[in-house]
C-alpha cells in the first residue's frame, strides 16, 4: 500500500516536470528505481505469504494424520474371547489382554490372525479349549482389574445390577411394576439422604427403575429361569430321603435296645416303656420305612451331580465318555470355582459346551420335580398377580415364573450383555 502511494506521488510530481522540461533522461532512472522497489517489496510479500501457506498446510497436514490414524484404531470384536483374548481401554484406545496370561498386546494385534498366532504360540495347550472356557477366564480377569477403566465398567455393572434386583424384588412380592420407582426409588433417597448425605443422592438417579424397565427385566429373568427347576433337585430330595431313612433304622435299632433319647417327649416319662409300646413304636417305624419306600422306589442319580470333583471316576459306566470327561473337569480351575460360585443346575448348564457328556446326563436329572406341592402355591400367587387392579397386565407369566421359581436368574451374565451394548 505504502509503495503504490509513493509512486503515485513520485509521477506526478515527475510528470509535472516533464511537462515544464520534457527531459526524458531524467525521469526514466526515477521510473526504474521504483520499479525495482516495487518487484523487491512484491517478492517479499510472495514470500511471506508462501511460508504461511507452508505452515498452515503441515498443520492440515498433521491434522489430518492424526485424525487418519484415529480411523485406523483397531476395535474389539466379541468373538475374539475364543482366542483368549478380552479387552481393556488405556489411553483412549482398546487393547487386547490375554485372559491365561494376562499380557496386554498393542492395537495393532487386534486381528484374529495374530490373537490365534498368540494362543496356539504361547498356550498351545489351550488351543483346543472352546470358548465357554475363555469366558470364564475373562470374568475372573474382570475380577481382578483395579485401573480406572474396571473401575468404571463396576460401577456402571453396578447400576444395572441394581436395576435388576429390585425388579426381582418387585415380581417376588407380586407387586405393581410402577412400585419400583413411585415407591422404592422414593424411599432410597429418603434413607440416602439423611443416613449418607445429599451428594449420594445423585448415584440413586443412575438406576433406572421405570415402569417399562422393570417389566424388561422380568421378562428377561424369567426366560433366563424358564428350563431349570427350583434349587431343592430331585438329586437332593434323594439324598434328604435316603438320610431319613437311615435315620428310621437308626431309631428302629434304639428302640429295640432299650433306647429313647431321640424322642424327646419318651425321655421325660417317669417310668421307661414297656416292650409292647416299644414294639408298636418299631411297628410304626418300619410302616413309614416302607411307605417310602413305596412312593420312591428308584433312589439313583447321576453320583457326580452334586459333587463332581469328589467322585471317582472309575464308579462311573466305561464307555460312555463320562469317565474321561470327569477326569478333565477335575483338573479345569475354573470349573471348581464356578462350582463354588453357583447351584449345581447352573453349573452343568455353564458347563455343557465343555462337558457335553456329562452336562447330558446331570441336567436331565436336575429338571425333575421332586414334588407338587408348587402347584397350589402356584395358583394361590397368580391369583395375586393377576388381581381386578391389574387386569390389564398383558403377560403375567413372567411375573409369576420370577415370583415362584427358587432359582435365581443368571443376573451377573446379563448384566454383563448389557454392559456390551450402547445403551440399557
Amino acid at each position: 500500500m505504502k509503495v503504490a502511494v509513493l509512486l503515485q506521488c513520485f509521477l506526478l510530481n515527475d510528470l509535472k516536470e516533464l511537462e515544464d522540461k520534457a527531459n526524458w533522461d531524467t525521469l526514466w532512472p526515477r521510473l526504474a528505481a521504483v520499479a525495482a522497489m516495487m518487484y523487491n517489496a512484491l517478492l517479499s510479500l510472495v514470500l511471506v505469504r508462501s511460508r504461511v501457506a507452508a505452515r498452515s498446510g503441515v498443520t492440515m497436514f498433521l491434522s489430518a494424520s492424526v485424525g487418519f490414524g484415529n480411523m485406523l484404531k483397531r476395535k474389539y470384536d466379541p468373538t475374539y474371547i475364543k482366542y483368549g483374548f478380552i479387552a481393556i481401554e488405556r489411553g483412549g484406545e482398546s487393547l487386547p489382554q490375554c485372559v491365561v496370561s494376562m499380557k496386554t498386546l498393542s492395537n495393532e494385534s487386534m486381528k484374529s490372525s495374530l490373537l490365534r498366532r498368540h494362543l496356539e504360540t504361547n498356550h498351545a495347550d489351550k488351543k483346543d479349549r472352546d470358548q465357554t472356557y475363555f469366558q470364564r477366564l475373562g470374568e475372573n480377569v474382570k475380577r481382578q482389574h483395579l485401573d480406572k477403566t474396571s473401575q468404571t465398567y463396576q460401577k456402571g455393572a453396578g447400576i444395572v445390577k441394581a436395576s435388576y434386583e429390585v425388579a426381582l424384588l418387585v415380581a417376588k412380592n407380586m407387586k405393581a411394576h410402577t412400585i419400583a420407582e413411585s415407591l422404592v426409588t422414593t424411599a432410597a433417597k429418603i434413607l440416602v439422604k439423611h443416613v449418607i448425605g445429599e451428594e449420594a443422592v445423585a448415584k440413586l438417579e443412575s438406576v433406572s427403575l421405570s415402569n417399562n424397565t422393570v417389566q424388561r427385566r422380568i421378562e428377561e429373568m424369567s426366560s433366563g429361569i424358564a428350563d431349570q427347576g427350583p434349587n431343592c433337585s430331585v438329586s437332593d430330595f434323594i439324598l434328604k430321603v435316603g438320610a431319613f431313612v437311615r435315620k428310621l433304622d437308626l431309631w428302629i435299632k434304639n428302640v429295640e435296645r432299650k433306647r429313647y433319647g431321640m424322642f424327646e417327649l419318651l425321655s421325660t416319662l417317669e417310668s421307661e416303656p414297656n416292650d409292647q409300646f416299644s414294639q408298636e413304636i418299631v411297628h410304626h417305624l418300619s410302616l413309614l420305612k416302607t411307605e417310602l419306600m413305596y412312593y420312591f422306589l428308584d433312589m439313583t442319580c447321576c453320583a457326580y451331580i452334586a459333587h463332581p470333583f469328589s467322585v471317582d471316576p472309575a464308579d462311573l459306566p466305561v464307555g460312555t465318555g463320562e469317565q474321561e470327561e470327569l477326569i478333565d473337569i477335575q483338573a479345569d480351575e475354573t470349573a471348581k470355582m464356578k462350582h463354588k460360585e453357583c447351584s449345581p443346575m447352573n453349573f452343568w448348564v455353564s458347563m455343557a459346551s465343555s462337558y457335553p457328556t456329562l452336562a447330558g446326563h446331570a441336567v436331565p436329572q436336575l429338571l425333575i420335580f421332586h414334588s407338587t406341592w408348587e402347584c397350589e402355591q402356584g395358583f394361590s400367587a397368580m391369583m395375586t398377580i393377576k388381581s381386578k387392579s391389574r387386569n390389564h397386565l398383558a403377560a403375567p407369566g413372567h411375573d409369576f415364573l420370577c415370583a415362584v421359581s427358587k432359582v435365581m436368574p443368571r443376573i451377573d451374565q446379563m448384566v454383563e450383555k448389557k454392559q456390551m451394548q450402547p445403551s440399557h
